[in-house]
């Protein structure tokens, strides 16, 4: 080999070692260029939510209970998977942190916010009253009827009966398998013809005052009155209730009626959602007459104990008052001026003086409705006038269908009476005051 061609070989050995040197070095630098532009790129990238939605719309919590809610964000690999929880009512679901807590019975909305308040999901609480079934018997009709100010008491009253199963109400009763509520409410006066939203309470003081309804009274074989239960499922299938809370919401003519009531020692959680159709039983007692009965000048107060109606089955003592104007002579039952004849029942521990109280008119004039703080309505039987009129010359021309009697005791001889009472046959109101002295008298024997 002559020493130029030795010499090339040896150059071009050598160039081809720098050239690998070369490239090696510039494939080690765009390696590290596309690893720094691969890491950069992954740095940046974030992966947005889409969705979130909770596992449950729908949650039914007793008061005390806490909970913390399940929700699903999708995508699963989203970067930012933080919410917030919000509560429509802190009064009744009470929101901390992610964790939710039943506070009082009622229903609230809660609302999981993600993405900076652009993506929401919604979830609705019953809380359920402390002893109430979270289990709900759901019925599935509804009717009722409207009375208006039947009872006088400034409130608008209607009776409404809900159902589940086959259970069917006909001729005052139920029948079927299954369970029913009667409900008698007590709203604002306002006249609708309708089932007024709100939240009702039970009735504790018998004034039937706005937003509650009145509780169950059994009276045997005379029947039902106010609000009970039918249960095809326990003896005697009827319960009357004492306690209780019922939310009626409206919407468009569609109620959601949810009820938690006691009755018979067992409690029960009701819902409804639906019309409820009312039947008009209301008067347009504007145009009924007014008689002031302004001359009231003196009376009697008679104890009867049980002699006039006799043994009801209730314990009660019975009484007349005689209201008057001064022409009226209550000892030789003479006079022909206007009077008052008013019957009405206490305890039977009293016997020399009445009670002060509200005296309201019994439903009827049964055995079973004679106690106390109760006054006997109009009527007649045979020949005798019995109950509570207004009469002019002794003789009684309204009778009281309906109405009340407030007595202040001021010191068991001198009483102030206030009264108002309502003939339906008539449509008649008489009404009117007395305070004064009422003469004693024991006519028991």
């Amino acid at each position: 080999m002559s020493s130029k061609v030795a010499n090339f070989i040896l150059n071009l050995t050598n160039n081809l070692s720098v050239m690998r040197l070369i490239k090696s070095v510039s494939c080690l630098l765009a390696g590290a260029f596309a690893l720094t532009f691969v890491s950069c790129e992954k740095e940046d990238k974030t992966v947005s939510v889409e969705k979130i939605v909770f596992n449950e719309t729908s949650l039914t919590l007793s008061v005390g209970q806490t909970l913390t809610p399940e929700l699903t964000i999708t995508p699963e690999d989203a970067t930012d998977q933080t919410y917030t929880l919000t509560s429509s009512d802190e009064a009744v679901v009470a929101v901390s942190g992610l964790e939710i807590k039943a506070v009082a019975a009622g229903d609230a909305v809660i609302t999981a916010t993600a993405q900076g308040g652009s993506l929401t999901s919604v979830c609705s609480v019953a809380v359920v009253p402390e002893g109430y079934p979270t289990e709900f018997t759901a019925f599935n009709s509804a009717k009722g009827f409207f009375y208006g100010d039947y009872y006088m008491s400034g409130t608008d009253n209607s009776w409404t009966y809900l159902t589940s199963g086959s259970v069917v109400f006909a001729d005052g009763a139920f029948s079927g398998k299954g369970a029913a509520l009667f409900l008698e409410l007590n709203a604002p006066k306002s006249g609708n013809k309708s089932v007024t939203a709100g939240s009702y309470t039970v009735d504790e003081s018998g004034d039937m005052s706005e937003y509650t309804f009145v509780k169950g009274e059994d009276f045997g074989a005379e029947g039902l009155q106010g609000t009970f239960v039918y249960d095809s499922e326990v003896d005697g299938n009827y319960l009357v209730v004492s306690e209780g809370m019922v939310s009626v919401k409206a919407a468009n003519g569609e109620y959601l009626v949810t009820a938690y009531v006691k009755a018979g020692g067992k409690a029960y959680s009701f819902t409804y959602s639906g019309s409820v159709p009312l039947e008009d039983y209301s008067k347009d007692y504007a145009k009924y007459k007014v008689v002031e009965m302004k001359n009231l000048s003196h009376g009697t107060l008679d104890y009867y104990g049980t002699k006039i109606y006799g043994k009801t089955g209730t314990d009660y003592s019975g009484w007349t008052i005689y209201l008057g104007d001064k022409t009226m002579d209550f000892e030789n039952y003479d006079g022909t001026g206007e009077m008052l004849m008013l019957d009405l029942n206490t305890a039977v521990s009293y016997t020399t003086a009445i009670p002060s109280g509200t005296y309201k008119v019994m439903y009827a004039a049964d055995n079973a409705h004679f106690q106390p703080f109760t006054v006997v309505p109009g009527f007649t039987e045979g020949s005798a006038v019995l109950g509570t009129w207004y009469a002019l010359d002794w003789e009684p021309v309204y009778a009281a269908n309906i109405g009340w009697v407030k007595v202040t005791n001021e010191n068991d001889k001198v009483y102030t009476i206030e009264f108002k009472f309502r003939d339906d046959n008539n449509e008649t109101y008489f009404q009117g005051s007395y305070k004064g002295e009422l003469t004693y008298g024991d006519y028991s024997e």
